[in-house]
């Protein structure tokens, strides 16, 4: 009797110890999972690599603009140019993208 009791002890306890570690899980990666997130964002946000590529794609739409000769398309494209450019600071791009930029700021 006393083998049988001590058995179902040491399952409940390992079922118990079980469960403690997943919740431990569950509750660490909601505490710091978004912190985590936010820091691996910022990190590419600011990389040499995501600046360049975003540089890239206000140059090509820059181009696209200026081609365009629809205006509702033009103003379209321009909200588009806008809200990519504010990821990026200022200062990283190239003169004659923040000229452009400045041109076609509502």
């Amino acid at each position: 009797m006393k083998e049988i009791l001590g058995a179902v002890s040491v399952v409940a306890a390992l079922v118990g110890l079980t469960w403690a570690g997943a919740y431990h899980g569950v509750i660490f990666r909601s505490v710091f999972a978004p912190k985590y997130e936010q820091i691996q964002r910022d990190t590419y946000v600011q990389s040499e690599s995501h600046v360049r590529g975003t540089i890239l794609d206000l140059q090509k739409r820059q181009i696209e603009y200026l081609k365009e000769k629809d205006p509702a398309t033009k103003e379209a494209l321009a909200s588009i140019i806008r809200q990519t450019a504010s990821q990026v600071p200022a200062q990283l791009l190239p003169p004659q993208l923040q000229s452009f930029l400045s041109e076609i700021q509502p």
